[in-house]
């Protein structure tokens, strides 16, 4: 094979990788790790016809508990919290740094693998990202 052409499907794997990364991680995360039933509250109730949505308050206040929870050490609490904000918030305007947190989660309750994994399909999903630079620190090699 000539050298153009091996370049050119290494070129196409490479971006295949990307993808298939991108992909999996965007699964994971919606997936997102269960909370412990220990952690979990009784479900709210379902809102009224009517009913203002979920505030950018109520938000940003359960991304800022779990960086409290994962700043004190307390992974399971930091999940529970990531968890919920993605369940009330999937596409809100916090969830980009929802996703990294979530990977640093990950790394601090010893799941490198992952916590790398998502890091990478978050950088390929999102490479102009203020918060890419931070995704790719996550787990990093010292």
């Amino acid at each position: 094979m000539h050298k153009a052409a091996l370049s050119s499907t290494a070129a196409k794997l490479t971006a295949l990788v990307v993808v298939v990364a991108a992909t999996l991680g965007a699964l994971l995360l919606r997936r997102a790790v269960p909370p412990p039933a220990s952690l979990v509250a009784a479900p709210a109730p379902t809102p009224s016809v009517g009913a203002p949505p979920a505030s950018d308050d109520e938000e940003a206040q359960l991304l800022n508990g779990a960086k409290a929870a994962l700043a004190a050490g307390d992974t399971d609490r930091a999940f529970s919290l990531l968890y919920e904000q993605a369940t009330k918030f999937p596409r809100g305007p916090l969830a980009q740094e929802r996703e990294v947190t979530h990977a640093q989660t990950l790394c601090r309750a010893g799941k490198p693998t992952d916590a790398r994994a998502e890091a990478a399909a978050f950088v390929a999903q999102h490479p102009d990202s203020a918060l890419s630079g931070r995704a790719r620190g996550i787990c990093a090699a010292p």
